[in-house]
């Protein structure tokens, strides 16, 4: 966050007379600054929609973008394989770090009176004190990225953060900016592909079926559904080019089946491989997780989980989730094509 501080503190400052240039001095620097790719799948976007007035504004933006990405690509790619323990500091360690920039920026802004208003009013005038307008537009807009990025590490780490430490945006004002959220966060969370229930499971049970299955049935539904919508199963690409209906007998093959089965299941659809690289879960959380969506328990998982490595030492008469790597597939395939299953 070098840039961020140097934007805050030392020679990037905007305020300063010397960082009052033309847009012709601009132009240049804003080309040759490539941006920054996420090398993660992102949860929040930044949806600044106040128009930019200046090269000058449009080249900080660059920079501001570059140096969060940064920051976020290195701490997710740093915590990958970790032990809990080292994974926990590292996350308190960036917390604490946006933190203290959120505080510092929100100070700044009351103390330079950097008010949002000064450049969202309809009848507002560019031309006139304009090194204190793009330094206010600068200002706002690093203290909406630094919210995004808090919310985003957030999310990431989701199955690190107790549940009643995690922070919304209006509650991140309120709490570390002391303040209440304005009307317009500039926030907005990447939408996410919904499931209705099971058509199987909502429809009329048969004479000979008890009611109490069904139940059972749903319940199971929803206790996975559940589970993994928080860290977005249903934007995997092998389950979101299905159509609504394919998902749903997908989703009642993964609930209804052995655990073999499911855990087999899970593997092709590249869950398990997500989860480690997407939110850094351990193997341990990864198996605590996939037990408590299937409602089954952690060692059965586990030893599933592990038979799908070739190497493996585990009894593979017990834990037979290696043997279904191929019948999962076929009947993705099935289901794919909108054929039944034998």
């Amino acid at each position: 966050m070098k840039t961020i501080i140097s934007i805050l503190r030392f020679d990037l400052r905007p305020w300063l007379d010397k960082n009052n240039k033309p847009e012709d001095y601009y132009s240049p620097e804003l080309r040759s600054t490539t941006s920054i790719q996420e090398e993660f799948i992102a949860h929040f976007i930044t949806d600044f929609s106040i128009p930019t007035f200046s090269i000058k504004i449009k080249y900080y933006q660059r920079l501001i973008d570059n140096s969060i990405t940064d920051f976020l690509n290195r701490t997710i790619s740093e915590t990958e394989n970790e032990s809990d323990n080292l994974i926990a500091f590292k996350l308190k360690k960036a917390n604490g770090k946006i933190k203290s920039l959120m505080t510092e920026i929100n100070d700044l802004i009351l103390l330079k009176d950097y008010d949002l208003n000064l450049i969202t009013s309809k009848h507002i005038d560019f031309s006139t004190d304009r090194l204190h307008k793009e330094a206010t537009y600068i200002l706002q807009y690093l203290l909406t990225a630094l919210i995004k990025c808090y919310l985003e590490i957030q999310q990431h780490f989701f199955a690190y953060i107790h549940k009643d430490d995690l922070l919304d945006i209006s509650e991140i004002y309120s709490s570390i900016l002391n303040k209440p959220a304005p009307d317009n966060t500039f926030i907005k969370q990447v939408q996410t592909i919904q499931i209705v229930n099971i058509e199987t499971i909502k429809s009329q049970p048969e004479e000979t079926e008890p009611n109490y299955a069904v139940q059972y049935a749903q319940d199971k539904y929803n206790v996975f559904m559940e589970k993994v919508s928080p860290y977005r199963f249903m934007e995997l690409p092998k389950y979101s080019v299905l159509d609504q209906l394919a998902q749903n007998r997908l989703t009642k093959e993964l609930i209804e089946n052995p655990v073999h089965y499911s855990v087999a299941m899970l593997n092709f659809l590249g869950y398990l491989d997500y989860l480690k690289k997407t939110y850094s879960l351990s193997k341990e959380k990864i198996y605590k997780h996939i037990s408590q969506a299937l409602k089954t328990d952690e060692r059965t998982v586990k030893g599933n989980c592990l038979v799908l490595n070739p190497n493996s030492k585990e009894d593979r008469y017990k834990y037979q989730a290696d043997e279904y790597s191929k019948k999962v597939e076929q009947d993705y395939n099935i289901i794919l094509a909108g054929k039944p299953l034998k």
